[in-house]
């Protein structure tokens, strides 16, 4: 597979490009102007992400093959996590729940309050409400009425 990555230039009006065993060339009714590029394999840039198939593994209810690949995910994304919580809901496992919750801390997700949400919704589906109301204490969050999530502000007062 091979993704194409072309050297920056002018913006020119919207031409068909030509390929004629050569060099990539932009047609132009007036100038004809050469434009090189380079291919790189895009397994440079692809291979170590795995969050497509963490989150295709949470859709199709993999969910203890999913938590063991993020093991192997060093960039999960917020839609990654959020796939593994709403899994874990699914699947009523408040150990992999856990599981998910820690490595999101540590993966420094610990300050994102759509998360946190997440989070106090998946514990409150397995029935534990404990857990639940810990999330915005060891969160730098507060609970304001209604349920929604601000951010605090660290001060020593």
């Amino acid at each position: 597979m091979w993704a194409f990555q072309a050297a920056p230039t002018i913006q020119q009006p919207y031409l068909p490009l030509h390929f004629n065993n050569g060099p990539i060339t932009r047609i132009s009714s007036h100038v004809h102007h050469p434009t090189t590029a380079t291919l790189r394999t895009a397994t440079a840039t692809t291979t170590n992400n795995k969050n497509p198939l963490i989150q295709s593994l949470c859709k199709k209810g993999n969910l203890k093959e999913a938590i063991q690949v993020l093991s192997h995910e060093p960039n999960p994304t917020q839609q990654t996590y959020e796939l593994l919580i709403l899994s874990c809901s699914r699947k009523n496992s408040l150990a992999d729940g856990e599981k998910v919750h820690r490595k999101l801390v540590n993966d420094g997700f610990d300050e994102d309050p759509f998360l946190a949400t997440k989070l106090i919704n998946m514990y409150s589906d397995l029935d534990s409400i404990d857990h639940a109301r810990q999330v915005p204490n060891e969160w730098r969050f507060a609970i304001t009425v209604g349920g929604t999530l601000t951010l605090a502000h660290d001060m020593d007062m």
